[in-house]
């Protein structure tokens, strides 16, 4: 055939034989199958193509050589039947048997398929021509014909194509790159595959092993690549899987991948083992069977594991998956990390290994933990275990974040557990069994109502952590969470109580939070609200609770209470002396001043008028004046009955402004009717033996008035005040704000009369009595610690009794203008018919109340001039209870401007 196309032989195809000579050699046989330029020649089942036998030699000549089965240049021979090189003539010399095929030029290929016999040698034209194993019937094939001088000679490529399997036998030297891009090639030995120089490349088709092999040759795949190992067999490859397919392990054997590998399509495991490390294993893995990551040193796997197979962490390295991983992981060495929102099977960890959860975020475990070895929480966020892990039997160690448990037995009673500092152990509203544990940071019992215990089997060992528990403080017996040791206590640790919903109550016995069953040598201090007499309190309501170690009746128990008590007595909170005092401090404030302090004097007699002779007063000053007066109090209380015995000091000032006008005149006298506006602050320190704080107030008011001159000396003033109060309340003790910007109304009503009496022209006395009702009115709230502050009772009924001693004098300035002015001193007597005041404080009933008789002393005046158009005014008084005289005081001083026209 001479221009290609297709012959398809399924008979007996025979070349022509050589010529014969009387003297000269025989003529070459032909060949069976010429094909000049190209073509195909397919040799079917049973078919035989033969190459014509040489001529027969003359008498003096020589014997014609056989000719080629099958020649030619570009063409491909497909193989199933018979193809054999022709004879050699009869005579002389020494020819040479034909070729079963003979490639001249070109790119050329064979294909041998099942039931291929080929005799006479097989000459490829250049390593360019292919060697393939094809066919859909299995077959076996001898690769020690392959090479240099051997049956098959001169090929540079080998392929297995189709679907059968072809098994290769005996060994070979020659370099021989196999491509598997069909059916299965089988080999017993790595020199099945010729040199390892040849290496392998895989687009489709399978390796199959039958014994233990371990070859360096190189692995590319082009396309993808199965590499099926037969039972009990083993695999090794140490060279390079390069390519953009994937590897498939198929068969039970076990496949060992121990180079750097590249190859981009990823893993499959269908059957059998895989073993490997982050650097052999790549890209996503699908596991049927198993797979065993032998990490000598740490590295990191980024692929993502699905299936349902089994995962295997072997090696004194960490691998880290920064992948998805949904299998079952069993870790015999060395260490596995992960995190739980990649990590979704069960984790058997073997003794002496790891598996650590760095958990950045927060995320929810459900798998199960079982084995000896070490499971390690770090990372900042938060990991629940949601899974029933009793089976677990290693240590456990917290240190970084949380580790919560989400299940009962999530932690394990045999596992010995260690937290370390900033890290924190929650019991996630769960009770929990563990064997032993070493606190370095947060143990967190509360949560999930009261009750909830941490049971330790063995020792506590306290390394300046903390454990939190939730207790509904109140009396003996309330609920509350608790830790339990079995085993001994040491080191030092720090208990913080939530109380949640207690009200407090008076203890006895007190309330047990950590029960030591062995030695109690470990120290636990409380983390309170506040220190008291050196040592920490915790506040529920109105009551503050310390810590004791031993029991009331059972000192050396080595149990830890919590007592609300005082020398016998009840411990309130920091803030109840605060609460007690607030009503008392604002009605310091809140009292009426008198008519002289409020205004100074507008009666003049008439000697002071500038008449003689003792005669009856004048007529008040009439016209609209405006005036203003600054006033300040310090003052000194120690109630004569205190729940809490407290003390306290005020400092008090006020600016108050207003205008009078006369509304009535007549004979009988005038009626001068005033408003004024007012600004001020208090501030108090308090002290007990509860505990020391402060208030801090600022008062908005105004007020009213109308005040009777008569015509003989007597007065008749009468008042109206309310003020809007804004109050801090503070606590040194703990050393925090108890409620900020709290809000209040201050009420007051006042009458006062008096009657002005001449000695002479220039003396008088003037006999006084003022009754004054004062209110406060305070909104209730809830303080730092939770408590409910409900103020009640805060009224005041003070009466006054005064005399005094006025003395009046007339004078002229430069321009002619009539002066007065006014001294005076003062005695009063003050009774307080109030009840004194009160505060709810989460149901206790805090009272107080000062002694109620005091008097007071003061001097005071008022200068007129320029015509009785100012006035300047003032007083000083001092004020203290008359039983145990100094205990409780006040000093007040005020002046005045007021401008009339």
């Amino acid at each position: 055939m001479t221009a290609g196309g297709t012959i398809q032989n399924s008979g007996h195809l025979l070349g022509g034989a050589g010529g014969r000579t009387l003297l000269g050699g025989g003529g070459d046989g032909g060949a069976g199958v010429l094909l000049l330029s190209g073509g195909t020649v397919i040799n079917g089942t049973g078919a035989t193509i033969i190459g014509g036998i040489g001529g027969q030699a003359g008498a003096t000549g020589t014997a014609g050589d056989g000719g080629a089965g099958i020649k030619g240049s570009n063409i491909a021979v497909i193989n199933a039947g018979t193809i054999t090189g022709g004879a050699v003539g009869a005579g002389g010399g020494t020819p040479v048997a034909g070729r079963a095929i003979q490639f001249t030029g070109g790119v050329n290929s064979l294909e041998i398929q099942a039931g291929s016999n080929i005799t006479g040698n097989v000459v490829a034209f250049s390593n360019a021509d292919t060697f393939k194993l094809g066919g859909d019937t299995n077959a076996s094939f001898d690769v020690s014909q392959i090479g240099a001088g051997a049956k098959y000679d001169g090929f540079g490529l080998y392929e297995k194509t189709g679907s059968s399997t072809w098994t290769l036998t005996g060994t070979t030297t020659a370099v021989t790159p196999w491509t598997l891009s069909g059916g299965v090639l089988q080999i017993s030995s790595d020199g099945n595959l010729g040199a390892p120089s040849g290496g392998l490349t895989f687009n489709g088709g399978t390796l199959q092993t039958t014994a233990d092999i371990a070859s360096d040759r190189s692995v590319a795949l082009t396309g993808n690549g199965t590499f099926l190992t037969d039972n009990s067999t083993t695999l090794r490859l140490s060279n390079a899987v390069s390519g953009a397919g994937g590897l498939t392990k198929a068969g039970g054997g076990t496949l060992v991948l121990t180079g750097v590998n590249t190859y981009a399509g990823g893993t499959t495991i269908t059957a059998g083992t895989l073993v490997g490390n982050a650097a052999s294993i790549r890209g996503d893995i699908g596991n049927a069977g198993t797979v065993v990551f032998d990490q000598a040193a740490d590295a990191s796997f980024a692929g993502n594991i699905s299936g349902t197979g089994v995962m295997v962490k072997d090696g004194a390295g960490s691998l880290t998956l920064s992948g998805t991983s949904l299998l079952d992981w069993t870790i015999d060495q060395g260490g596995l990390v992960s995190a739980a929102e990649r990590f979704g099977g069960d984790a058997a960890i073997g003794a002496g290994a790891s598996f650590t959860f760095d958990q950045a975020a927060n995320a929810s475990y459900a798998g199960v933990l079982s084995g000896a070895g070490n499971f390690i929480k770090s990372g900042d966020g938060t990991l629940v275990l949601a899974s029933d892990n009793s089976a677990f039997a290693g240590g456990t160690s917290v240190t970084g974040g949380t580790l919560a448990a989400g299940a009962a037995n999530a932690f394990s009673s045999s596992s010995q557990f260690s937290v370390a500092s900033g890290a924190t152990l929650d019991l996630g509203g769960t009770s929990q069994s563990i064997a032993g544990l070493s606190n370095a940071g947060t143990v967190r019992i509360a949560g999930g109502g009261l009750g909830k215990t941490l049971t330790i089997g063995g020792d506590y060992v306290g390394n300046g952590g903390n454990v939190v528990l939730h207790t509904e403080l109140g009396g003996d017996g309330s609920l509350t969470d608790m830790l339990v040791i079995a085993g001994n206590t040491s080191g030092t640790s720090t208990l913080q109580v939530v109380n949640v919903g207690g009200s407090g109550d008076q203890t006895v016995g007190g309330i047990k939070i950590v029960d030591v069953g062995g030695i109690s040598n470990g120290t636990f201090s409380l983390n309170g609200n506040y220190i008291f007499e050196g040592d920490a309190a915790v506040v529920a309501g109105a009551y503050a609770y310390r810590l004791y170690q031993g029991g009331v009746n059972t000192p050396g128990d080595g149990d830890w209470y919590l007592r609300s008590e005082l020398d016998n007595s009840l411990l309130f909170q920091a803030g109840a002396p605060v609460y007690e005092a607030y009503a008392g401090v604002l009605q310091s404030y809140n009292q009426l001043g008198t008519l002289q302090q409020r205004l100074g004097n507008r009666s003049w007699t008439v000697e002071a008028q500038g008449a003689d002779g003792i005669s009856d007063d004048v007529k008040a000053e009439a016209g609209i004046g405006l005036w203003g007066r600054i006033e300040g109090t310090s003052g000194s209380y120690d109630p004569e009955s205190s729940t809490t015995a407290t003390t306290y000091d005020t400092s008090t000032w006020r600016l108050q402004t207003g205008a009078d006008m006369l509304v009535s005149d007549s004979a009988a006298g005038q009626l001068i009717g005033g408003v004024a506006f007012q600004y001020g602050t208090v501030s108090a320190d308090i002290s007990s033996v509860f505990g020391s704080g402060s208030i801090d107030t600022t008062g908005y008011g105004v007020s009213g008035s109308l005040t009777w001159y008569g015509a003989e000396g007597f007065y008749l003033d009468g008042q109206a005040q309310v003020v809007w109060y804004d109050s801090n309340l503070d606590s040194a003790t703990a050393g925090q704000r108890l409620v900020d910007g709290n809000n209040g109304v201050g009420y007051a009503l006042g009458v006062e009369a008096g009657k002005r009496i001449m000695l002479d022209p220039n003396w008088s006395l003037t006999p006084q009595a003022q009754l004054a009702w004062s209110s406060v009115d305070l909104d209730a709230f809830t303080d730092a610690f939770g408590a409910r502050v409900t103020p009640g009772t805060n009224d005041s009924l003070l009466g006054r009794l005064g005399l005094s001693l006025d003395h009046q004098t007339q004078w002229q300035d430069r321009a002619g203008r009539a002066g007065h002015t006014n001294l005076y001193g003062i005695a009063n007597l003050y009774y307080d018919f109030g009840d004194g005041s009160s505060v709810d404080l989460a149901g206790t009933n805090l009272s107080s109340r000062d002694q109620q008789l005091w008097g007071g002393l003061g001097v005071g005046g008022t200068i007129n001039w320029a015509g009785d158009k100012f006035s300047v005014f003032g007083e000083a008084l001092a004020r203290t209870r008359l039983k145990d005289f100094g205990d409780s005081y006040a000093l007040t001083g005020s002046l005045g401007l007021r401008v009339k026209w």
